[in-house]
């Protein structure tokens, strides 16, 4: 995802499994929170043309879907991954 403040930032979060076509769980560290690790939160698929290019993020603190819309840059697929490499 790309930084919210700082265009040369990002973030990068591991897909752990998909709940539905809109929503999916990862894994990830974050730089708030002392680099906690956070395991199974949910992403939700917020793009009007369903296709994952924005996203909203759970936020655990909260209880409650964070206030900000994330630009999604990709995603890396184990089989496309395999498909480049032969």
């Amino acid at each position: 995802m790309r930084g919210y403040n700082d265009p040369g930032h990002g973030h990068v979060a591991v897909v752990t499994h998909v709940d539905s076509r809109r929503m999916i769980r990862v894994d990830h560290a974050n730089w708030l929170n002392n680099g906690e690790i956070s395991e199974a939160v949910p992403v939700l698929d917020v793009s009007a043309a369903n296709d994952w290019s924005e996203v909203r993020v759970w936020n655990i603190p909260g209880r409650h879907w964070g206030g900000r819309i994330y630009q999604a840059q990709g995603f890396i697929h184990p089989f496309a991954l395999r498909l480049a490499l032969s």
